[in-house]
This record gives structure tokens, C-alpha cells and sequence, in this order.
């Protein structure tokens, strides 16, 4: 059965990929700082994973706003499901 994404919520989307971006800003500062070494103050550190999850969260909530601008004009994406 196939159904059609015409609409996705911008905001509840960004939160989450914020949410999962800081967590994967934070699970990759360890081989960062392993890589730089003493030259990123711990501070900037700690940051990284805060800023990494801001990009993540603007960069959604931009794209979905304009995946719906374009999926109202163009049709949205077709997917397949089926009963579990």
C-alpha cells in the first residue's frame, strides 16, 4: 500500500535531529580532542556538541519547511508500507 509524506512538522523534526546531533557532537569530542591535542581550549570542548546540535536543528527545521513548500507543489514522497 503506498501513501504519500505531504506534510512534516518543522519543529518537533528539528528538535529531534538537534537532540541527536548534540548527542553525536558529544560522542565525537573525545577522538577530536584526541586529534588536535592541547590545542582547543576544554571549554571550546564542551561547545562543539552545543553548536553542532544548533546547525542540526536550524538545517531541519529549514529543510522540512522547504520540503513542504515543494511537496504541496510537486507532491510529497511516496512510500511503501504494509501491515506487520
Amino acid at each position: 500500500m503506498k501513501r504519500v509524506v505531504v506534510r512534516v512538522a518543522p519543529l518537533q523534526a528539528a528538535k529531534l535531529v538537534g537532540v541527536l546531533y548534540v548527542i553525536l557532537g558529544a560522542i565525537g569530542v573525545p577522538f577530536f580532542l584526541l586529534a588536535v591535542g592541547d590545542q582547543i581550549p576544554l571549554g571550546f570542548a564542551i561547545l562543539i556538541p552545543l553548536l553542532y546540535g544548533l546547525s542540526g536543528f536550524i538545517g531541519t527545521l529549514v529543510m522540512c519547511w522547504l520540503y513542504n513548500v515543494l511537496a504541496a507543489r510537486l507532491g510529497g514522497v511516496e512510500v511503501e508500507v504494509s501491515e506487520a
